[in-house]
């Protein structure tokens, strides 16, 4: 589980920001509130963003989906680092963009910063807190990196430290040349961190193709929001009849049979798996019940975009109601094309199965205040992005104004700008006429 997400200098968050997930003393939902005893915190399961458009909630995503692209893909010798510094001044486009992750894995506590420039990895640390020690296990500035007690006379630390490259974090670098001391660091990122963008297409979807148990419960879940699909299918078609992409038809070349592939074209989801030496391929189609009680097949893009976007999504919120690995996913707009109510209840199927002992974590963004409830969630858990008259954009939870009590309607505060996080001119001009107007009604 993240524990805090710390960025500077990343787009238009010029100053540092933390989103943290640290619980303050409210007692609201305490009954999903994750704990380590070996550790003793306590942390939450779940963060929404809210913010008008152009405020940085998208920056935010942005921010944590490149931290792991870059600390889990190596980048060739000499090329530039693709860091997107705050750029409406001239001293930040030439400062660092710099990161930290504070990550629970396995009860133990891992605090990993970073700071990069568009050459190189300029800052690097890790310490790792076991029970009640904190250790330093590397320091780095430039090329030059220290080690704890722990690795001080470790030669591969220090083999893998003089062969790591300018560009290359030395996390990177370790893991790469197995080195296992680090590995459930870069694994979580690897395999638990998992960011799901607007136009991300079924995220963990390849299971679906192999694994009935699931494949069921994903049958099961369309019926039930009522999105009037009985049925998924999965239809073996000629690799002649569709186009693979190069990517595609390059890893396919090698494909053993225990792999499976799935990608996407613009309307049509497709598997690519080696059987007795050919390759072979399925298309995912839907059924419907006919007027006359018969299942009739649709293509994937015959479905309305909010239930493509749910498709999309239900393999997420399966894997976080019924996985205990310790995943955390984080989806930029959430609400995409998705009614209020649907929205409502995926959120709720996740958060009714988080106890002190769970280990998966939801990150999201949203523009849609009906979910800004706090029989929903805490107020530490409702966080905003603001940007001010200079472009920055900062983040703060709703947990930080002591005004907001508990049984307050939340929402309406929020959307009378007295929180922040919401259009100006909605304040300065529309929503202040309106309520000059009700005032003159009343």
């Amino acid at each position: 589980m993240i524990i805090r997400f710390t960025v500077e200098n990343w787009m238009s968050f010029k100053n540092i920001v933390s989103l943290s997930f640290l619980p303050s003393r409210e007692r609201q939902h305490r009954q999903r509130v994750a704990h380590s005893d070996n550790i003793g915190i306590n942390m939450l399961p779940v963060a929404c963003v809210y913010g008008g458009n152009a405020s940085g909630k998208s920056n935010l995503y942005k921010a944590m989906a490149f931290c792991q692209s870059f600390i889990i893909k190596t980048l060739e010798p000499e090329a530039f680092i693709d860091i997107d510094p705050f750029c409406l001044d001239e001293e930040s486009m030439d400062a660092p963009c710099s990161f930290g992750f504070d990550v629970l894995i396995e009860d133990q506590l891992y605090e990993y910063s970073f700071s990069l420039s568009r050459y190189k990895v300029i800052s690097e640390s890790l310490w790792v807190t076991k029970k009640s020690k904190r250790l330093l296990q590397f320091e780095r500035k430039d090329q030059i990196i220290k080690f704890g007690k722990e690795l001080k006379n470790n030669q591969q630390t220090a083999f893998i430290a003089n062969s790591t490259r300018p560009n290359q974090l030395y996390l990177n670098a370790c893991c790469y040349q197995n080195m296992d001391t680090f590995k459930p660091l870069f694994q979580w990122f690897q395999h638990s961190l998992f960011m799901i963008s607007p136009k991300s297409k079924f995220l963990m979807h390849g299971a679906l193709f192999s694994n009935a148990e699931l494949k069921k419960k994903f049958e099961d879940s369309l019926r039930n929001l009522d999105t009037g699909i009985d049925k998924i299918n999965f239809e073996e078609i000629p690799v002649e009849s569709i186009h693979l992409p190069d990517e595609i038809k390059n890893r396919a070349s090698s494909l053993s049979e225990k792999v499976t592939l799935v990608f996407n074209d613009k309307r049509n989801t497709y598997e690519v798996n080696r059987s007795q030496g050919k390759l072979r391929t399925k298309k995912l189609t839907t059924s419907h019940a006919s007027m006359g009680g018969n299942l009739i097949k649709l293509e994937l893009h015959q479905e309305s975009d909010g239930t493509q976007r749910l498709i999309d999504l239900l393999p997420a919120f399966i894997e976080l109601q019924n996985s205990s690995s310790g995943i955390t996913f984080f989806i930029d707009e959430l609400d995409r094309s998705l009614h209020t109510l649907l929205t409502r209840q995926l959120l709720e199927s996740f958060l009714t199965h988080c106890t002190k002992d769970s280990r998966n974590q939801l990150i999201f963004t949203t523009h849609d205040v009906l979910l800004m409830d706090q029989d929903l969630f805490r107020r530490d858990e409702m966080w905003v992005t603001e940007r001010n008259s200079q472009g920055i954009s900062d983040l703060y939870s709703f947990g930080e104004f002591k005004e907001v009590r508990y049984d307050k309607d939340i929402r309406k505060s929020y959307l009378q700008g007295r929180l922040g996080g919401i259009p100006r001119f909605l304040v300065e001009g529309a929503l202040s006429a309106q309520c000059s107007n009700e005032d003159n009604l009343g």
